[in-house]
């Protein structure tokens, strides 16, 4: 039997976050995702990969077929995605997983995969908001994006606070870009962000993490749109595991993205001391 869950995802512009419902895996889920009375459908390699999933490194494989997408993480199970519905079918369920690691391993290439077929892009980065509207620390893991929005969410001010940390979902509306900031933090020891707050924040603005020498001073300099779109690509979630339709539509958002927010290169001295330095720095921009 597969366990199933749907994706209900807002509409460009809306203002709810994504809801993720189980909905209890069945024959119908069997039959179409590879259950012993499933039909047989031709499958195309996509992608071969590995990462840190779920408390250590492990092989990810993506395969297409007309329904969809088929992941297999090895040591945690098989995923399949649906294109259409929104819906994620686990088979094969590796049942001696901690529920937290369990937790971890979804909420990385599957959900992010479904997210992407429906316009929604998941980025390395950690989101503050201020009023109305978010910026982004973007960068690779050890760059000190949650410390520093950690930092922000204490130190930052009354109208400043973190609202996701590491995974950022985005997507594209009619005057920009907007994150949702309701996505699962499972990294956070407690909620950031209530769920009664906005489901959907105006995206103002990228910082692109860049590590420096600890007696180097901070700073803060533009990015050009062709040297943002590279490094956009590289800090977004499962990015390797994409078929050639969804890098069409990802750079397609990314391009749309470098025009409607501004992206700056933050010059960040990993010295915990000089965060309010770094904070000052930051209160002209955010």
């Amino acid at each position: 039997m597969l366990e199933s869950f749907r994706i209900n995802c807002p509409s460009a512009g809306g203002e709810s976050a994504p809801v993720f419902e189980n909905t209890g895996g069945g024959d119908q889920a069997d039959r179409q995702w590879g259950g012993n009375n499933s039909p047989v459908h031709p499958t195309e390699f996509v992608a071969r990969t590995s990462g840190w999933l779920a408390n250590e490194t492990r092989e990810v494989v993506n395969t297409a077929n007309e329904q969809g997408y088929s992941l297999s993480i090895a040591g945690v199970g098989e995923f399949g995605i649906d294109r259409l519905n929104g819906h994620i079918h686990c088979r094969n369920w590796n049942k001696g997983l901690p529920v937290a690691l369990a937790e971890e391993a979804t909420l990385g290439p599957p959900v992010t995969l479904a997210l992407a077929l429906r316009d929604i892009w998941c980025l390395h980065a950690s989101a503050i908001s201020r009023e109305d509207h978010v910026s982004l620390f973007l960068g690779p893991s050890g760059h000190g994006k949650s410390t520093l929005a950690g930092y922000l969410n204490r130190h930052g001010g009354d109208n400043v606070g973190r609202v996701t940390d590491d995974i950022s979902p985005c997507i594209k509306s009619i005057d920009g870009v907007i994150v949702l900031p309701h996505f699962p933090q499972p990294k956070l020891e407690e909620a950031q962000y209530s769920v009664e707050e906005p489901g959907c924040l105006a995206l103002k603005s990228i910082f692109i993490l860049e590590r420096v020498e600890k007696a180097a001073e901070p700073r803060i300099e533009p990015v050009r749109p062709v040297q943002a779109m590279r490094e956009l690509t590289n800090q977004t979630v499962a990015v390797s595991l994409f078929d050639r339709e969804l890098h069409q539509r990802h750079l397609h958002f990314l391009a749309g993205l470098v025009q409607s927010a501004q992206v700056f290169k933050l010059h960040y001295p990993h010295d915990y001391g000089k965060l309010p330095q770094v904070t000052a720095l930051l209160s002209e921009y955010l």
